[in-house]
Parts: C-alpha cells; structure tokens; sequence
C-alpha cells in the first residue's frame, strides 16, 4: 500500500479498504493543486491532500463505530463516548485505550460546563470522571428523578438542568425535581453568556428561561464540594418558538459574539442575532438556500469565525461575508458524507468529528478560497459535417449554410480536487436567449433549429470562492437562405413598386380608356346627332319658307321626319354601345337581326341570320361590340345600296379562340381590283385591323360577295 510519514515521524498506511484498487504501487504524481495520482498493478487512483481525512474505526481499535460525543482532556488527548463505554485517544500515536467504570455503565453524555468531567447515564445517577486512574467514579449527588435524561447543563452556583422526555429536571442543594413550567420534551439545553438557560424542544419550539437562585447554606452532604448550596429556584419562560421556521429543536450553540444558533428536524438552521435593543433578528439557512440537509444535528465555531454544521448528509460551513454568511458543502466538496454527531475545531485548522461510522479528523483546507479553474472547449460538432475542431484555427471564420443549423459544444476544466463538482455556466450570444445557464455540473451542451446570424457561445466555471472565471468561447455564423437576403429583399421591393407602377398604368389606361369612350360619345353626339340636327333645324326653316307651296313643303317635312329617325337610329346605336349588359355575342346577335328586319323591310332581298351556340355567351368588351356592329351595318348597308341581292346570309362562330363573321350575298358583286373612292370597305378593313383581325373579301360581278372577318376576342 501506500505510506504517508509526517515531518513528526507520524505516519498513516492506505490500503485496499481506503480505496486503493491495489496494494502494489509503481508510481506516484503530484499535480499543481496537489493531489497525488498513484498508479497501481490495477489502474489509477487519486488522493485530495486539500482536505487530509483521516478515518479511525473499529480496525483502528475503535470500541464501537457510532460516537455520541468528543472531550478534549489535554493536547492531542480525547474523550470519546461511544456505544460500548468511554474510551481514551492519543492523537500522538493513534492508540485508543478503554476507561473502566465502578458500575460498566452505558453512558449517555456530559454534563455541559461541568469543572469536572460530570457524567449522566442511563441509571438515572451522576458519574465523574477520574482523571488520574483513568475511570469513572461514583459521584457522591443524589441521582435524579426515573427519568430518560436527553441533556444536561450545570451552572457557576452547581445547579443543574436537565431534560428529559418528560420535561426539565432541576437538581440544586441535593434535591431534584421536575418543573412544571416547561413540560416538554427537551432535546437540548444551553446556558449562554448572559446567565439565561435555552431549552430546545421535540417538536414545541424554543424557550427562554430566566432564572435566579438564593442560597442559604451548605449542603452537609457534600463536604467535598461547599460551592453546591441550597436555595431556592424561580424561573419565567419566554417561548421563542415564533421565531423559528421549524419546532423540532435538535441542537443549540452560542457563537463567540453571542448570538444563538438553533439547529431544527425539517427547516435547516437559524441564527438569532441580539440587537442594541433587546431584540432578535433572524437568518434562516435551509437546503433550499445551500444546505447539504435540513437535518442539523451539531452546530460548531472556529477561530475565524466559520460556523460548522454536521446534518446527517454531512459538514456544511458558513463563511462570513458582508453581513452574513456564505454556504459552503464541505462535504460535497471533499466528496466526504456522514451521519454527523458532534464537530470540535481546533486551533490548526484540524476539526475533530464524531460519526455514526467512527472518529475522523480532517485538516481544513480552506478550499472556499479556491478561484475558478481554466475552462477550454474540447470539442465543437456542426451541423456541416466537414468542419474539424481539432484542427480549427481561432483567426477563421466559421460559416454554415441555413439547413446546418445545429451546433454541439463538449467543455471541461483541469481541476482535480473534486471534478464531479465543478460547475460550468453557458450562453449563446446571439440567440433569443442570451442569460447565463444556471451553474451545473454538465459538461455538454446542444442547440438546435437556430436562425441564420452570428452567435458566440461561451461557457465559464465558478470557483469555490463564489467568483466567475474567464469565460471560453468560440464563434460561428449561419448563412441566411436566399429568400433571407438583402438582394432578395430588394428584389422583392423592386417588384412591388413594379406592380404598383403597372396598378398605375392600368389605371391610368382604364381612365384613358374610359375618357376615349367619353370623347368617342362626344364626337358621335357631335358628328351624327349634332350634323342632323343642323340639318333638321334647315329642312324647318325651307319648310317654313315654302308653306305657301304645300307640295313643296311636304318635300321638307318628309325629309324631317327621315332626319328623325335616323337621328334616333344613331342615339339608340350610342345608348346600346355603352350599355355593359350588351356586351356578349347574343345581345349583338339580336340587334343585328333586329337591324336586318328593319333594313330590307320593304325590299325583296331575304335575310338569312345563323349562330353557333357556343359562341353565345361569349363576350366583347365595349369597343370591339361597337366596331363588330359598325362592320355589320356598312355591310348591311353596301348590300342594301349597291348589290341589289334577293339573299343575304349572316354566320358567326367561335374557333380557337377568335370570332369568325361571315357575310355572303348573291348580288351582282363588283371587280375588287378596280380602285374605288368610297370609304365602306376601308372603314371595315379598319375596324377589324384595330383588334389585329383580318378581313377577306370575295366578289366578282355577277357573282355575289364574301366578306370573311376574323377578330381575336380580348380578355
């Protein structure tokens, strides 16, 4: 195994029972927080000499493991109350040596402020302590009441208290009684530095106790003792229980600057602070604010003013700082736990402490002042698969593409006291949340469907002086995908504004377009209806001139009544055109038949009118009805005038998307390739060339005409 020899030639063996996984040991390293890392025939080990813990039990010749109390008697000599008896340790040499006793008593605890080492038991009687023979003597008082004794506290004038299930006893001028003041349970006794007595209870709280003592002479039956008088005890109680978070009082203690300490079952501990005015303030250490438990069953100072406190989980200590204290688990730290009974500091930093699993003495290492250790990424997996931590320059950039949008992050500190306690604390700087993660002892960390940008992760370590190291960190950004681009974005705005500016232009057409059919009602208001009014307004005034000559007159007046009606022919034509209800294939149909019947009315010539049906329901917007219907009517009237027909066939149909209208007579035709100043086939050459149609006409004299007219429909 392993020796360790002290400068005072004092030495400690470790073995395979202390954890070595072999007693065969090749080597030995001292890293720089000075742990020693043995290597074994069976594989490595650590040892933390931060905190030097030394465990002596039953194999060490520990007459019993469980430990109820510790008495200091002299330098490096130790009292130990065991479950068998007292026994003796020499911290010198490690040796432990049995205390006899007159009646092999099994012990229960000391009397707390005794001048000699004063002893109760479960006799229901007082035993001392003989220092020179090394054994336990009859104490010459007279035993208490039947009772359980808990506790137990002897004051300056020798009297003594104690508690027991059934309540306080007092024991005072050879006479004990219960009092019934305070019939509680009681767990723990203290007299502090004022004079006042405090009584922790089972499960009733925490009381008070002021009380005084008249003494009136000796008690003839102590020759061996004339401080112990006889008197006369009056007590008052304050119950100061509403100050507690918890009744179930398991130990009490005053610190150096006398505030009360008051160990609880369930809610941790609490200190009562006297202030200027007679009154308490109240701190209140549970699990919830560090506590290793809420158990706390010893409570302890040392000479630095640290407060140590021994739960069944183990050792907490509360470090002073500012006005109050900071937690620090010891036992977490030193990977130490125990079901701790008593705590006793000593002056070099050396705690000496009862356990249910024997007597350990551990040197205080301070480890509460030790900064944060270094932290380092150690490995970085990306959503690119090619990226390379390991052989990743800090000085290059690192981009990924918007569907790489994952990142994992492994990190650890070189810190060996105890790694299993280092805790590590995140961020990524640029995500939605950008606060620090809550300190854990976790050593990776993954993020996942991240949005395109810059981030920074960091990661830090907190040292066991409550201080941040300096943060580690690595940088990385992701690509936004293309429809998350500046360019795209413009382009976008681009194409806004463009069909908002065609919206423009589509309005102003339709306005153009609205104002042209404006213009084109004034102009044929002005052309057709304007020009027969004229010259309906002339014909009234022949007329009137020759109403001498009725013949003459009746010329005019006829022609009167021709101007009329064409004039309302033409308003009637103008009405329809702009009507939108006219505007599909049918409604045209039907006027064009109306207009042939009142056309050859009084003619020989037989009209001859055909649709097809699928045309019927199409429509035409209001210009292309309007030229459609024009076409129609200078056909219709070049056949009236000129070809002097006894048949005239009209066809419409629809085909790949256009409108075929056929116009054929059986008239006497004309030679197409003679040059003619009349304006009919011009204005239907360019009514259709309008819509990009097509006009064809076939004649020749004697044999009739074919007009063809083809029109694309818009829309």
């Amino acid at each position: 195994g392993l020796v360790k020899i002290k400068p005072d030639n004092s030495w400690q063996l470790f073995s395979e029972k202390d954890g070595l996984p072999s007693v065969e040991i090749s080597c030995l390293y001292q890293d720089k927080e000075k742990n020693i890392w043995i290597g074994t025939s069976l594989g490595l080990t650590k040892l933390v000499t931060k905190n030097d813990i030394r465990i002596y039990n039953m194999e060490n010749g520990l007459a019993s493991n469980g430990i109820a109390f510790l008495l200091p008697l002299k330098k490096d000599i130790f009292l130990l109350g065991t479950g068998s008896g007292l026994q003796l340790y020499n911290a010198t040499n490690g040796l432990f040596s049995s205390v006899s006793s007159q009646h092999n008593l099994l012990y229960a605890g000391f009397v707390q402020n005794s001048r000699i080492l004063l002893f109760f038991a479960n006799d229901n009687r007082f035993d001392k302590y003989d220092t020179s023979n090394r054994q336990i003597m009859n104490y010459i008082l007279p035993g208490l009441p039947n009772a359980v004794v808990f506790c137990s506290v002897i004051d300056a004038g020798g009297i003594i208290f104690s508690g027991t299930p059934e309540g306080l006893i007092i024991r005072s001028g050879g006479k004990s009684w219960y009092e019934n003041k305070l019939p509680h349970s009681i767990t723990f006794l203290l007299l502090d530095k004022k004079g006042y007595l405090w009584a922790g209870t089972w499960n009733n709280g925490l009381f008070r106790i002021h009380y005084t003592n008249t003494k009136n002479k000796s008690d003839p039956s102590l020759p061996q003792d004339p401080e112990l008088a006889i008197g006369r005890i009056s007590l008052s109680v304050e119950d100061f229980s509403y100050l507690l978070p918890d009744k179930n009082v398991r130990s009490l203690f005053e610190d150096s600057k006398g505030n009360i300490w008051i160990g609880t079952r369930y809610q941790g501990i609490v200190q009562l602070s006297n202030n200027t005015r007679g009154q308490y303030t109240v701190q209140h250490f549970n699990l919830q604010r560090g506590l290793m438990s809420n158990w706390v069953r010893t409570i302890a100072e040392d000479t630095k003013g640290c407060i140590w406190i021994g739960s069944n989980q183990g050792i907490d200590k509360l470090i002073p700082a500012d006005k109050g204290f900071r937690i620090f688990n010891f036992s977490r730290i030193s990977n130490y736990f125990a079901h701790i009974n008593t705590i006793l500091p000593e002056n070099n930093h050396s705690l000496w402490i009862t356990t249910n699993n024997g007597l350990v003495n551990i040197l205080d290492g301070e480890i509460e002042k030790t900064p944060p250790t270094p932290i380092y990424i150690t490995s970085v997996k990306l959503g690119d698969t090619s990226f390379n931590y390991n052989t990743h320059h800090a000085d290059k950039k690192v981009q990924l593409n918007y569907n790489q949008n994952q990142a994992d992050f492994e990190f650890s500190a070189p810190g060996f006291i105890n790694e299993k306690q280092i805790l590590y604390s995140h961020r990524l700087l640029g995500s939605a949340d950008t606060a620090w993660s809550k300190p854990a002892n976790l050593q990776n960390v993954s993020y996942a469907s991240l949005q395109p940008g810059k981030y920074s992760f960091e990661v830090r370590t907190i040292g066991w002086n409550e201080e941040w190291g300096i943060p580690a960190n690595f940088v990385f950004s992701i690509r936004p995908p293309w429809w998350q681009t500046w360019w795209f974005y413009l382009l976008i705005g681009l194409t806004v504004i463009l069909l908002f500016y065609a919206f423009y232009l589509y309005r102003i057409r339709q306005l153009l377009k609205l104002q042209k059919v404006r213009n084109r009602i004034a102009t044929d208001l002005h052309d057709d209806i304007g020009a027969t009014l004229t010259n309906i307004n002339m014909l009234s005034e022949i007329s009137r001139k020759n109403l001498g000559q009725p013949v003459e007159a009746e010329k005019f007046l006829l022609r009167i009544g021709e101007e009329v009606t064409a004039t309302s022919q033409a308003l009637n034509d103008i009405i329809w055109s702009v009507n939108s209800q006219n505007d599909s294939i049918e409604e045209i149909f039907t006027r064009m038949r109306r207009y042939a019947a009142e056309l050859f009315d009084n003619s020989k010539t037989i009209c001859h009118l055909a649709m097809d049906e699928t045309v019927a329901e199409k429509k035409l917007n209001m210009e292309q009805r309007r030229d459609v219907y024009l076409i129609y009517k200078e056909s219709m009237n070049n056949i009236l005038k000129h070809a002097s027909a006894n048949n005239v066939w009209i066809d419409v149909q629809w085909l790949s998307g256009k409108l075929h209208f056929k116009i054929k007579d059986d008239g006497k035709g004309f030679e197409s390739s003679v040059a003619t100043n009349r304006n009919g086939l011009k204005n239907i050459r360019s009514r259709t060339g309008k819509w990009k149609g097509s006009t064809t006409i076939k004649t020749a004299p004697g044999k009739g005409t074919l007009i063809e007219i083809i029109i694309p429909l818009a829309g």
